[in-house]
Formats: structure tokens, sequence, C-alpha cells
């Protein structure tokens, strides 16, 4: 978005027009213009409009992080009191651009600006680390120049006096933490390593560590003292997630590859070979365990041994190759940035050099070299024109690999993988998509059963396979068997996806899935039918969780001798997996489990007739089941573009309709493409300023088809169960619309699923009988969370508060029963892993040591399955889900949905403080006042009374909710004067204010 489309959506948010629109334009170009200080706060100060969340994030995003700051505080506080603070603020930046600036001078300005953030203006804290970042770097320029003066510790030691309390707070953990942790950095590892179980009880003490580094970095003189405190960091991560015992195996293989470039015990000579062992050690001991930080430590010595051998050394090339698929490894893994990719290519590229004609190696390197500059491409750090070379790269590998060999499967799957993306970047004829095809075919068929590669070449195999029916490649005659071909290989991805034990090999199959789901379930709606299409979505989704669980056996099914084996199997599968994910057994441990539950499964499927699907990809009436006589669903299936643009018409976005009783529709949604959802993504997650765009465009790509071509299925249902494909679950549909067009909302209720298996009710679940929990974080910074408390408690019949302090662990205890649940607070959102919510109280010495404070969506789903009601997450993007593995739905509302609750409550982006308390209370009045409506009902309704409501309703509303409820401190007053002030008639008529809220579940 230009500036002047920032601008006029800042413009829109004030509700101003006219000759009135252009001048706070006017005045917002002035303000981001202005470099002095003092005349920006007479702007401000002038114009109360400029006081606002819209033009502070507008501010940010044209890279005013500090201006938008101050906004925000003058929001809190006022301009006058956060005015207050500016001097702080310009001493702080004087003190940065001017090294002049006496050492006493410098510490009282730091001490002054920290004791106001204590104090409240948390705006002042990143320049105050930014100044003291250049304060310890002024040390060390000294320190260079004319030796350690006798100065430098004790400067040290003040400054870190200061800015360690400041660190410890935003980070919630504890200063004797931090500072036991650089006590350990110092002590020999024998005596960390004994101590590593009584440092793993809590996610704070983990946080410490993070703090541990930053103290380090800047105030110990002795420079090894970071990376020993990098390494206690690690310890304790490995020694939460997988056992003190094995963090310390791991710790050994980290010293060991550490020491190994410098071992004075090894000749010179034998340095490189030594490292080269070490690091094809860690390599795979992380292919193995997923041990990140020792992949770090294979990437690091793969380096040395690289660097280590000479050019014309005989090993020169395998060490080149090795440190190239570390490097490639560790991009995978997220330990490099992808530019790596580039790096990695040039080491394989001089193996490949090195590797002579008739050398057993060869084929491997030039199918390396293939390979990596297929996801160079993909990753965008090479030029496409490169896939032609990838492809010569890959046909020399097959050529020199005879067709019985080990390797040959590897080598066809790339090469048909890089056939396939030469034809969709225009670089070869689209017929080459029948000669990937047919390597993909052989990859598949000379891959056995229980190898960890099938899945992959199976899902590859049916992204080719559609790729080639949509260019036209497949002859009319041979379509049928095709299509027919491909639905099956969907049966052997989800078994293997869900019998796979450990969570790390259900990710690598779903990762490389993302092509097929993209492609396959289009190509079976238009040549199989919708039924065929659905199956087709579900089975290529719900495994991380999912294979948690065996197949449910609905009683009466088989003989009761193997009924009680299967149940006690499938008790056994699941604590297995359980005492694995926690860390307390090893996956290895669940092998046995697995296996004797496959067979169990495939005696079922032998012994009932009607049972031959059993444990595999869900049937279409098994999908209907859950879907309530009003409702109908709807998958949102975008295309992903043609194959060949200049030659092929690509098959159009679709949604399919169903409804419970297994009626099925299609609509064509021609704008709804992968290109146009994931840009409209990242705009939303961008910055505030996209939003009335990102819904305008889902009217029209998504809303106005539906409703217009939907037919009988969708003008019977009151309710759309919208089940959306990979980056669209990020969006929110219910608010597609504009003032122009009217919202969807309007129209219907609209609640998302991942799946619409997710849906159907466990027959082993237990009702909740306990309390409704009320959890509200302690934190101080948003002022509206005791509010929140309060109606909670007065509108939740029988609702219990989480007693202080508020922790993970006491919020957890309260979930345990609850069939309803409010939590209130900061979010921490992770769009790789999901995210969590923060519970963190502000520090009080009678309270003790803080405990853990993030209730993390891994920890939610360790909750027992109980039948409960809903919960609503009033935090900041809450909702938003893992971006890697977008059709899993990974985040907190699924965590939720996984631990039995019926709907979840949250929200897609961040929201004020005072609307995130006006939207909770509007939607416990609703729930108090039509306990028969759903939550998704009473969300509807509370987004369509946000949007509307004037001043004047907004006022009358919260005097009747004052006579029920008592608000405390001066809420009620700030409220009355901020709806004053709004210029606009109907306040949170944007739907940056009303559309964040979503509903996930029933």
């Amino acid at each position: 978005m230009d500036g002047e489309d920032q601008a006029r959506s800042v413009v829109t948010s004030f509700g101003a027009g006219g000759a009135s629109a252009l001048s706070v334009q006017a005045v917002v170009e002035r303000l981001i213009a202005e470099e002095s200080w003092p005349a920006r706060f007479v702007l401000l100060e002038s114009d109360p409009r400029l006081v606002d969340g819209s033009v502070a994030r507008w501010c940010d995003e044209r890279g005013e992080g500090l201006l938008a700051a101050f906004i925000v505080r003058a929001a809190e506080v006022g301009v006058h009191a956060a005015g207050a603070e500016v001097p702080a603020a310009l001493a702080l930046l004087s003190i940065a651009r001017d090294d002049a600036v006496e050492w006493s001078e410098s510490i009282r300005v730091v001490r002054e600006a920290a004791a106001l953030v204590v104090g409240g203006a948390s705006w002042l804290q990143p320049l105050i680390l930014e100044v003291v970042d250049v304060l310890v770097a002024r040390i060390g320029g000294r320190v260079e120049e004319a030796g350690a003066g006798e100065d430098v510790p004790a400067q040290l030691a003040e400054l870190r006096d200061v800015v360690e309390p400041l660190l410890v707070s935003a980070a919630g953990c504890e200063q004797a933490d931090v500072a036991r942790i650089v006590t350990l950095a110092r002590a020999d590892w024998e005596k960390v390593w004994n101590a590593l179980p009584t440092l793993t009880n809590s996610d704070a003490f983990e946080r410490a560590c993070g703090v541990a580094r930053v103290v380090a970095w800047w105030f110990e003189l002795d420079g090894r003292v970071a990376g020993r405190v990098q390494d206690v960091g690690n310890l304790v991560q490995a020694a939460r997630r997988r056992g003190a015992e094995t963090a310390v195996q791991e710790h050994r293989l980290v010293l060991r590859a550490q020491a190994a470039p410098v071992d004075d015990r090894v000749p010179e000579g034998e340095r490189a070979e030594v490292c080269g062992a070490v690091a094809r050690e860690c390599g795979t001991y992380f292919q193995r365990t997923g041990a990140v930080w020792v992949l770090h430590a294979a990437v690091e010595t793969g380096q040395a041994s690289y660097r280590l051998t000479p050019e014309d050394h005989p090993h020169r090339a395998m060490y080149a190759s090795n440190l190239s698929g570390l490097l490639a490894e560790a991009v995978q893994a997220g330990v490099v940035e992808p530019g790596a990719l580039a790096e990695a290519v040039g080491y394989q590229r001089e193996a490949y050099r090195l590797t002579p004609e008739g050398h057993p190696d060869r084929a491997g390197r030039v199918s390396n070299l293939g390979s990596l500059l297929g996801d160079a491409v993909e990753a965008g750090v090479v030029e496409p024109r490169l896939l032609a070379e990838a492809v010569g790269y890959q046909r020399e590998a097959c050529r020199l690999t005879p067709e019985d060999h080990l390797d040959r499967a590897g080598y066809s799957s790339n090469l048909g993988n890089l056939l396939a993306m030469a034809v969709e970047a225009r670089l070869v004829e689209p017929g080459l998509l029948a000669e990937a095809v047919g390597y993909q075919r052989e990859a598949y068929r000379q891959t056995p059963e229980g190898h960890p590669d099938r899945a992959t070449y199976a899902s590859n195999l049916g992204s080719r396979l559609a790729m080639a029916v949509q260019a036209g490649v497949v002859e009319p005659g041979a379509l049928a068997r095709v299509v027919g071909e491909a639905a099956s290989l969907l049966d052997e991805v989800w078994r293997l996806a869900r019998s796979g034990v450990t969570l790390t090999h259900r990710r690598r199959v779903l990762s490389m899935t993302g092509a097929v789901s993209r492609r396959l379930p289009l190509m079976l709606l238009w040549f199989a039918g919708p039924r065929e299409a659905v199956r087709a979505v579900e089975a290529l989704r719900g495994h991380l969780t999912g294979g948690m669980h065996a197949p449910q056996l609905p009683p009466g099914i088989v003989n009761p001798v193997l009924d009680t084996a299967y149940r006690q199997a499938a008790s056994a599968y699941e604590a297995a997996q359980t005492r694995a994910r926690e860390g307390i057994a090893s996956y290895a441990d669940a092998v046995p489990a697995a296996t004797r539950l496959a067979e169990l499964v495939e005696q079922i499927r032998a012994t009932a007739a009607d049972r031959g699907g059993f444990g595999g990809r869900p049937q279409f009436t098994d999908l209907c089941a859950g879907l309530p006589p009003n409702a109908a669903a709807i998958y949102l299936l975008p295309t992903p573009g043609p194959v060949t643009p200049s030659q092929v018409e690509e098959w159009p976005g679709a949604a399919v309709v169903v409804r419970g009783d297994g009626r099925t529709a299609q609509v064509a949604l021609p704008e709804l493409t992968s290109a146009a959802v994931l840009d409209n993504v990242r705009a939303l997650l961008g910055g505030s300023t996209a939003t009335q765009r990102v819904c305008a465009w889902l009217w029209q790509a998504v809303a106005a088809p539906l409703l217009a071509h939907g037919g009988q299925l969708l003008a019977d249902a009151s309710e759309w169960v919208v089940v959306p494909s990979g980056y669209l679950g990020l969006l929110p549909v219910h608010a597609a619309g504009s003032t122009q067009t009217g919202w969807l909302d309007d129209h219907v209720t609209v609640r998302v699923t991942s799946s619409l298996l997710a849906l159907a009710e466990r027959a082993d679940a237990t009702t909740a009988s306990g309390s409704p929990a009320v959890a509200i974080s302690g934190a101080r910074d948003l002022a509206f969370l005791t509010a929140d408390r309060a109606v909670a408690l007065a509108l939740i019949p029988d609702s219990a508060p989480v007693a202080e302090p508020v922790s993970a662990d006491t919020v957890l205890e309260a979930l345990i029963d609850a069939p309803v649940a409010v939590l209130s607070g900061h979010a921490v959102h992770s769009l790789a892993a999901g995210g969590g919510l923060d519970f963190g109280t502000e520090p009080n010495e009678l309270e003790g040591p803080r405990r853990a404070r993030w209730l993390t969506a891994e920890a939610v789903e360790r909750l027992p399955l109980r039948d409960r009601d809903w919960a609503f997450l009033s935090a900041c993007s809450s909702g938003q889900t893992a971006t890697d593995l977008p059709d899993e739905a990974i985040g907190l509302p699924a965590a939720f949905r996984h631990a039995g609750f019926r709907t979840v409550i949250a929200t897609t982006w961040p929201v004020q403080d005072h609307v995130a308390f006006i939207a909770l209370a509007r939607f416990l009045e609703h729930q108090a006042h039509h306990p028969q409506d759903t939550a998704a009902m009473a969300l509807r309704q509370t987004r369509n009374w946000l949007r509307t409501a004037t001043r004047e309703h907004l006022a009358a509303w919260l005097d009747e909710l004052a006579a029920t409820v008592a608000i405390p401190g001066n809420l009620t007053e700030a409220l009355l004067q901020w709806w004053t002030n709004c210029p606009d008639p109907t306040p949170y008529a944007d739907p940056q204010d009303w559309a964040p809220y979503a509903a996930t579940g029933h």
C-alpha cells in the first residue's frame, strides 16, 4: 500500500470526509515529516484526532517507531502526561548520537529513564536498550585502544545495575535466575550438568537464559561467558524437551564439535578429518532427534572441516558436499536464513567440479546439486532460469544410477519435481509433465511399504498427476484411470501420516503435501465430483494432533475379545504418545504400541464386513455426521494458478457446499487464487490499514458469489461452517464486505473449523463438571483487565477466578474440568508453531518467585478431553495459526478445541484494550439473556452490535451494564470521555475493531 492509500485509511478511521478529511491527512503528513520533537508535541496536543491507534500504527509502518510508541502512550495517559516523558527520550537520543557526553551524565539519564519505564513509560525501554548498546560499545572501544582501565568494570557494573532489572521485568523472569545462569556459565560443565534437573521447572527460567545472554554479552569482560550462557540456555531447553540425561549427552556432542577445530591434541593435518567426522555425527543426531542446537554445531564444525582442507586435497569435495547438505538442512530447520541456500549451492558446485566421471560419489553429488538449485529457486535466492540447469544435473544422476540402486527412487523423484517446476516456470514444454509423472511413478513403485519417504513420493505423484491433467497432457481415454490413481494415493498419505509415531515424522510428511493439497482436491472436484474433493481435503489435514489418537471403534462392531484388545491397544498407544510428547519417554518407546494398534486395525478390517475402511481416510458420510440441520459446510479451495499461463486455462477456485443430509453443490470462485489469498494475508498481518481492503476483496472473491449462486443449499442454511484451505484460515471471512456492499455478518452466522471431523463428538468424552474458569493476566499495561474479570464473574453463573498469582500452572488446573473459560491478557503468537497466552503478574516481593506464565497451545493440548461449551480468548492475535502448516490450524483455538471446547472465540489481529472489554461484556450479556443461542451466534450478534452502536447507544449500554456489574476504578469515565471525543458517530464501525473476533468449532 502506498503512502496515499495509508493516509486515506487513517483518515477513514477518523470518520472524516470532504475538506476535513484533507485537513486530517495534511496534519498526519506534517506530523511524520516534522523532525523536531517539540513541534511534534505541539501538533499532537493541538489535534486530539492524532492521538489514535490508527495513526500510531501508520507511523510505525513508516519507520517512525518511537513516534508511534509515544502516540500509544499519549492515548493511555494523555498528551500532556506523555509529553513530560519526552525530555528523557531526547536526552537518550543525545547520548546515542554524541560520544562526548560525560559518563556520569549518561548514567543519570539512563537511570531516570528506567525509573519512568517502571512507572509505566514502556515506550522508552527500546531507546534505553539502544543507548546501553552504544555505551557498552564505547567502553569496548576504549579498552581496545588503551587496555582495560580500572574504571571499566565499575562502569559496566553501574550500567548493569540500571538495565538488568528492566530486561528481567520485560522477560517475566527473576533476577536471581539470571545471576545463577551467568554463574553457571563460569563454572565447570560437570557442575552445570549436575544442577540441570533443578533448572527445568518453569518457563521463567528458560526466559532468564535469554536475558542472561544479553547481560553477559554487554557486561562480562570475559567474552567467552556469553557463549557459555548460550550453551546453558540450550541445555535447559533440551532438558525440558528431552530430559536432563539426553540434554547432557547432546551437550557433550556439541562440546566435541566446538573443540574439534582447535584441539591441540590432534595434529593440525588431521583436524579437518576429525571435524568432518564430528559434523557427520552431529548431523545424523539431528536427523534422528530434531535437536536444533546440535545441527548448529554440525554446521559450524562442517565449515571448519572445509576451511581446514586444502583445495587440492582428495577429501575437499566430500567436505564441500557435506557442508552444503548441512546448510540446506539448517535452512529447512530455521537455524539459518534461506539465503544460505545460495552458499550451499556454491559448495555443491565445487564438490561436483572436484568429483571426476566414474567416481562412485558422482551421481549423489550431481543429484544434490540439482535438488539444491531447485530449493534455491523455490526460496527465491537464485534466478528461476537455473531450473533448466538443475534438470540437466538430475538427468545425469538418473543416467549414472541403475534402476535397482537404493538411491534411484530419490533421484527419480527429484527429477520429477524439477521437471514440474521447470514447466511452471515456462522453461520447458508442458508435454514434459508426462515424463515427470513417469519418474514419480518409478520413485513411488520402488519405495517399499514402511519406508519414511513413501508418503512423500505418494504426495509428489499425486501433485504431478493433477498438473498433467490440468495441462492437458493426459489422453482423454486415460483420464478416468489417472484420476482414480490420484485419489488412491491419498489413502497412502493418510495412513502413513497417521501411523507415524513421532510428531517430527508427521510434520515432515505434511510439509511435503503442500503441492498436492493445492491441486488434487480441485482436480477431483472437476473430474470426480464434490464428495471426492471433500474427502481429498480432509485426507491432507489434521494429522499432528489427530495422529496422537487411535481411530474410534463404535461399540458392537466386532466380537468382544477383539473389541477389548483394540481398546486396550488404543489406550496404550495414546498414553505412549502423550508420554513421548511431554518428554517423559522416548518416541521409540511408543513403537511397540503403534505396531500392535496397526495389527488390530487390520484384524478389524478383515473381520467386520462394513469396516473395510476402518482407520483409513474419512468417508463422506462420516464427515456429514457432525453438521446440524440448519448449517451448511463450505470448503474453500483457492486455485493454485495455471500450470502454463500462456497455454492452458486454469481451474477456477471453488467452494464446495455440503449439508448434513449429504447434499452437495459447487460454486465457482474465479477470483479466489492462492496468490491473492497470500497477498491479502500478508497485508492483513503487516498492518491495520489493510483491513478494509482485505474485507472488500473477501466479499468480491468469496461472499458475493456464494450468496448469488449458492442456491437452495445455502438459502436454507442459517449458519455457514467454513473449512478454509491453506492461508485462508488467517482471513476474516465473516467480515467480508464494506460499507457499500454490506457485510456477510448481516446475512448469516459464520464459524470456522479446520475439519468437519472436528465437529463429530467423541464417544469417550465425559462432560466437564467443574466451575467456569476466569483467568485474567496481571499485565499492568492493559487497564481494562480488571473490568474483564468483573464482568466475567458477574455474568457467568458459578464462575470462579483463578487464584492469585495467576500462572500457566494455575490456569491449567482451573481448566481441567471447566465447561466454560474466559482468558484475558496478552498473547504471544508464533506463526511457525502457534502461540500462547501471557498470565504473568507484576513483581511482588510478598509473592515470592514468579512461576511460569506462558500458557502455550502445546500445554492446552495436554488437558483431558471433556465435553465443554465455549472458551473466550480475549487477547491480541490469540486466533492466529501457524503458517508453515496452515491446513493443520496449529494454534490456541485448535488446542482448546482439542480439549473439548465446542466453540473457541479468539482474535486474528491485535485489538484495543477497551474494545476487547466491550466485546467480551456484550458477548457475555447475550449468552446470559439468550442461553439457547450458540456461542457463534452470540459472537455474530456482538460483532454486529459493536459495528453499528452509536456513541449514544454505547453510553446507554454502559449505564445498564454498570447497574449489574461493578466496573472498577475510573474505567467508566474513561470510556465515556473517549466516546465523547471520538469524531465518528459509530466509534467501532471500522472492521479493524469488530472483525478480528472469530468463532472456531460448533
